[in-house]
């Protein structure tokens, strides 16, 4: 599960999913979708990846990694991660690392 902390103008919100993937943007198919903050239609996908989460900008062509804590801005948006919790397990999957969780202030 990926936790989120999403702050608009002041204004914030958790967020939590429970997916390998999680789509922010203005799309229909968005998972996270917040129009008026200046994201275009896919503007991130963070893939859960073990104890980080990659964070790619199709528009943009980048990158980055997030680690419990780290935040990035998006559009007027701050898109924090302040949780990071296994993903199921599956009878192919080996044993998933223990949840983390860092301080947000």
């Amino acid at each position: 599960m990926i936790v989120l902390r999403i702050t608009v103008d002041g204004r914030s919100w958790n967020v939590e999913k429970s997916a390998p993937r999680v789509l922010l943007g203005t799309a229909a198919d968005a998972d996270v979708r917040e129009d008026g903050v200046g994201w275009r239609l896919a503007e991130a996908v963070l893939h859960h990846h073990g104890t980080e989460v990659l964070l790619d900008r199709p528009n943009e062509g980048t990158q980055l990694r997030l680690r419990v804590g780290d935040g990035v801005r998006l559009g007027r948006a701050r898109v924090n991660l302040v949780g990071l919790l296994p993903l199921p397990e599956t009878e192919s999957s080996p044993a998933a690392p223990p949840p983390l969780f860092g301080d947000y202030e």
